[in-house]
């Protein structure tokens, strides 16, 4: 640990871990109180440097404030880089900050540390082996998506299911990627242990990305997914496998299309949403359903809403009627 004075004559420190559990507690314990917190991630250009570590050091810097006895501020870049790969040491750019808590701030560095770990797993087929991952918006916030501007910053953008088949030999190559369609993640084949092998066998691959797409954000295309993903998976891919050599698949022509229009908690049943789903082939049959967030692949409650022109209550007494608008009926 390094004590500097800064121009202001304002004390600094400045701490450089592989950020173990009991250096994080240290750190903790000494200043939780009366500091500015800015901790960096530095990955270096493996190219430049010519290593292939993935130990690579957090930076913590922890500025005085004038009162001691205000609660440490947190800040960090800590989400900007899924992929070590893209890294561009721009560490101290302010716009790449964002604000965390202490158990965030903790939460991303042993999520760091894990994938560094398992990057070397990634490399190899484990026949029958299962890894979940979690992607987050590297903007920070999600879309709203005509959602009522109802926001889930926590929630992931993507959910990725890494899963190496059984099989000894593949027929379609190392590795291909599965998007599932908003609103079908919750269908057997794609939600259930069983189903996703079940999955994995039918494609035929070594390896199968399957990828659930978050509800709390939009998505536009299929090929905006897809050049999302791609900057995201190099370090997922087995041994011998380039990102231009795996294909992408689906089960629909197009990307399927989410809107929530309601969103609570109850303290019987936590965080629940009401959202619409829309029929690809018509926009005008949309799924109504109650997901509780908790157990958010299965569906609680469904109505089909339908969208046609009114119906006409009295035949004797409509000639004034305007019946060109438009209503929806639920069918029960």
């Amino acid at each position: 640990v390094l004590n500097k004075s800064t121009e202001e004559n304002k004390k600094r420190y400045i701490c450089i871990s592989l950020a173990q559990r009991h250096v994080l507690e240290k750190l903790v314990d000494n200043f939780r109180k009366g500091y500015e917190l800015v901790v960096l991630y530095c990955v270096p250009n493996i190219k430049e440097y010519g290593t292939n570590t993935n130990l690579f050091p957090f930076i913590f810097m922890f500025n005085k404030l004038d009162d001691c006895n205000e609660d440490t501020k947190i800040y960090s870049n800590l989400k900007i880089n899924f992929n070590d790969r893209e890294a561009d040491g721009n560490f101290l750019d302010d716009s790449k900050l964002i604000k965390l808590t202490f158990k965030q701030l903790f939460d991303y560095i042993y999520e760091i540390q894990w994938l560094n770990a398992a990057k070397a797993e990634f490399l190899t087929i484990h026949r029958g082996n299962k890894v979940q991952l979690e992607l987050y918006d590297e903007s920070d916030s999600s879309s709203d998506n005509n959602n009522n501007n109802k926001k889930k910053i926590d929630s992931p953008k993507y959910i990725l299911y890494l899963i190496d088949s059984n099989e000894k030999k593949s027929r379609n190559g190392k590795c291909g990627i599965f998007i599932v369609p908003q609103g079908r993640e919750h269908e057997f084949l794609f939600s259930s242990d069983e189903g996703q092998y079940q999955l994995v066998q039918q494609a035929g691959f070594q390896r199968l990305i399957i990828v659930h797409l978050g509800r709390f954000f939009h998505f536009n295309n299929l090929q905006e997914v897809q050049d999302e993903l791609s900057s995201k998976i190099l370090n997922l891919l087995p041994k011998n496998c380039e990102v231009n050599m795996v294909p992408y698949l689906t089960a629909s022509d197009t990307i399927g299309k989410r809107e929530i229009i309601h969103q609570s908690r109850s303290d019987f049943s936590g965080e629940m949403i009401v959202e619409d789903i829309f029929d690809p082939s018509d926009e005008s049959i949309i799924n109504r359903r109650l997901i509780f967030l908790r157990n958010k692949n299965a569906i609680q409650s469904e109505a089909l809403i339908k969208t046609q022109s009114k119906k006409k209550k009295n035949n004797n007494n409509d000639d004034n009627d305007d019946s060109s608008g438009r209503e929806r009926q639920i069918d029960k």
